[in-house]
């Protein structure tokens, strides 16, 4: 059995602080350190100091005994919590560019990719996911499924475990080639802008707290837990609401998921001020685009801003109420949780907008009526689940806004039984794998 020891890289320190540990145990030279970036700013520093680590003798020596391989670990599930979509992708751009640095060093770098159907992990599809982080480029590919209930959706129904092997040949068998220098350092900088608008947006936003409050779900979350993490793995803190940064990402995305909120596509009104042509493009030429485009179609068509609005204020405001809502956000220290829904209400209106503009070449005379559904005009066999899981969820939206306008309507421990299944209906599919839609790539 190989063991990793995991260093959450904050700075060059963190992985002798480990080192100095192994050494300690008296284990150094029989375990490996994987470097797992946590955050946008560990990965920027990751590639910014890693150099420090990679010209160190003390930690050289110990890579020699180890062959000479450093492993790097990504997709924990906080990946989708502090920066949505975005982040997840600019982890994969960061990879292969860490693959770049170290070989100058005469190292080689093992990708070790986090992999789950869990929401907060933001993953995707498995074969394009870990082709894409260039896991395949060496002799050896490491990749972990998280969690039971990822495993079970993975493997526990006929058609997930032939899909899931499939998925597993065809990586192999059919090997994208791997971008190019410039072309990583473009993905970087594009990624990093995206899931700098996602924290300035939403998660580092201040009214954010009272958001969560008024509008994620986590009594349900809360009742309807059944993982085997204890409670304070769970949510860490009794009035979790307040800290956002100190809530776990599971329980974080499957709350909002529950108000009708996937969050994961926040950030992409970054894209939306691009020309059409451009974004067009992009889309027919580059794969890792054009999965970001499908995945934000997906995400937008799975998103229920009526049921988020019934939620947090018992009614569905106009558009010019909408955006005179995040107007005023504007000019507020905080806001309240009305203006942030507001703002974040118009991201999803700039992310139709860009989903429109990539998929077609052209400019929609008016975002706002374009319908969710026909974003995924691409991908027929994904339109139709959606519609048939929305279909599904919509007796428990309608339950779920009465039971928050009225407390009292069913007790907690009701709920348990109730939405057992709900969480994992929400949740966004992993696979996205649309087998009657085929696409080719140039380079």
């Amino acid at each position: 059995m190989k063991i990793h020891g995991i260093a959450e890289y904050t700075s060059a320190l963190s992985a002798l602080e480990v080192l100095f540990l192994m050494k300690a145990a008296q284990v150094r030279d029989g375990i490996d350190i994987a470097l797992q970036p946590e955050d946008l700013a560990g990965a920027e520093r990751t590639l910014a100091t890693v150099h420090e680590v990679y010209e160190n003798p003390v930690y050289r020596q110990h890579l020699a005994t180890r062959g000479n391989r450093q492993y790097i670990t990504f997709g924990p599930s906080d990946t989708g919590k502090q920066g949505g979509k975005a982040m997840h992708k600019l982890n994969m751009a960061i990879a292969n560019q860490h693959k770049l640095i170290a070989a100058r060093y005469g190292i080689e770098v093992v990708v070790h990719v986090i992999m789950g159907g869990e929401h907060a992990r933001c993953n995707g599809v498995i074969a394009e996911t870990l082709q894409e982080f260039g896991a395949l480029e060496g002799p050896e590919t490491r990749f972990m499924l998280a969690g039971c209930a990822e495993m079970r959706a993975h493997l526990l129904s006929r058609n997930q475990s032939v899909n899931f092997l499939s998925q597993l040949y065809r990586m192999h068998a059919e090997p994208l080639p791997q971008p190019s220098e410039a072309v990583i350092a473009g993905r970087i900088q594009r990624w990093g802008e995206v899931v700098r608008r996602y924290q300035a947006t939403f998660f580092e936003h201040p009214a954010l707290p009272s958001l969560l409050r008024d509008l994620a779900r986590f009594d349900v979350v809360r009742a309807t837990a059944k993982g085997t993490r204890p409670p304070s793995r769970i949510f860490n803190i009794k009035v979790f609401e307040s800290r956002p940064d100190a809530i776990r990402a599971i329980p974080w995305t499957r709350a909002l998921l529950a108000g009708g909120l996937h969050s994961e596509l926040i950030g992409v009104g970054q894209f939306a001020q691009e020309p059409a042509t451009q974004l067009s493009k992009a889309f027919n030429e580059d794969e890792s685009f054009h999965t970001y485009v499908k995945g934000m179609a997906y995400a937008i068509a799975r998103t229920d801003l009526k049921c988020a609005w019934l939620t947090l204020t018992g009614s569905i405001p106009e558009k010019a109420h909408i955006q005179a809502l995040a107007q005023a956000l504007k000019t507020e220290a905080v806001g309240t949780a009305e203006q942030l829904l507001a703002s974040l209400h118009l991201e999803v209106i700039e992310g139709k907008r860009f989903v429109y503009k990539a998929t077609t070449g052209t400019e929609p005379a008016d975002p706002w009526k374009i319908k969710e559904g026909s974003l995924l005009n691409l991908w027929p066999s994904l339109k139709a689940e959606v519609y048939r899981k929305e279909k599904n969820l919509r007796i428990y939206r309608l339950f779920l806004i009465y039971a928050k306008s009225n407390p009292a309507f069913i007790q907690s421990s009701s709920l348990n039984d109730f939405y057992s299944g709900f969480l994992a209906a929400v949740s966004t599919d992993a696979g996205l794998v649309d087998p009657t839609s085929a696409h080719h790539f140039t380079w």
